[in-house]
Formats: C-alpha cells, structure tokens, sequence
C-alpha cells in the first residue's frame, strides 16, 4: 500500500512539472466547459471558482458511490482502476477549465483556490480526524483507523495541490 502511494505521488509531481507539455499533447476540449465559458457568470473568478468547487465534490462523490457498490465484487485491482480513472479525468477537467477561463494570474489565483478549497476542506478533515483517533474500546489497537486518516490526508492533500496547479498556472 505504501508503495502504491509513494508511486502515485511521484507520478502526479511528474505531471505537475511536465504540464506545459501535457496541456500540447492532450486535447483538452470538454463541450460543457466550453459552452459554460461563454457565459458571463464564468468570467467571475468566485463564481467559475465554485463551478470548480462543484466539479470537484461531484467527482469526488461519484468515485466515492462507485467504490462503495464495488465493495462487494470480488475483483482485484478494480478499486485502483476506478481511482485512476478518476484521477485522470479530474486532469483533464482542471486543464479544460484552465483553457476556457480569460482573466489575469490574480483571477485565476482565485478561481483555483476556491475551486480547490473542497480538497483543502478535505485534507483538514483528515487531518482532524487523524489526530484525534481513539480506540472505540478499552484495548482496541486503532493503528489501522489512523492509516487511513494519514492515506485519506494524503490523497486530499494531493488533489489540492494537483488542483491549484493546473487551474492557476496553465500554459497556453
């Protein structure tokens, strides 16, 4: 699991330093994102930030129904592609919304933070509930329920970043 992680967060660093080259290999074009980028509510960077806000938790929700009717499927490894899946369009979702939104770095700042508040929002809650983790009973060993705080932590930690990053800083 450990290793899975580590992997994952070196890939997502590459992605992160090589976007200006992801941004002139992938096509980048969503229909909704741009026909939303011609309404005058998106050139508001709060407002196109809570358009963001919105994706996010939507995607984030989405993966999480999935997983949980998955549970029951006895099929390996298929949590982890259903994880990537997400990972990847929530890229492409963060470039296309980079691409449609004009304005100034200090829009854009805006717009990403806002946006990427619900992964922030989300990392915090991690971090709460990992350094508060008690055992539900007198000698239970909770080490197990504080890796998945630290992993979760970790996961909405990345997203955030991953997030800020591409909204914030786009290559046209």
């Amino acid at each position: 699991m450990t290793f899975l992680l580590l992997t994952g967060l070196i890939i997502i660093s590459l992605v992160i330093m090589n976007r200006s080259k992801l941004y002139q290999a992938v096509p980048y074009k969503f229909k909704i994102i741009e026909s939303v980028s011609k309404k005058q509510w998106f050139k508001n960077p709060w407002l196109s930030g809570l358009f963001l806000f919105f994706i996010n938790a939507v995607y984030f929700g989405l993966t999480g129904l999935i997983l949980f009717l998955l549970l029951n499927l006895m099929i390996p490894y298929l949590h982890l592609i259903i994880m990537l899946a997400a990972v990847i369009i929530s890229i492409l979702t963060w470039m296309a919304i980079s691409q449609a939104l004009e304005g100034k770095r200090g829009d854009r700042l805006i717009m990403s933070l806002v946006g990427s508040s619900f992964y922030g929002a989300l990392a915090f809650y991690f971090l709460w509930g990992f350094l508060h983790v008690e055992p539900a009973y007198p000698g239970e060993d909770s080490f197990m329920r504080a890796m998945g705080w630290m992993i979760g932590l970790i996961v909405a930690g990345t997203a955030f970043i991953t997030c800020l990053f591409f909204t914030t800083f786009s290559k046209r």
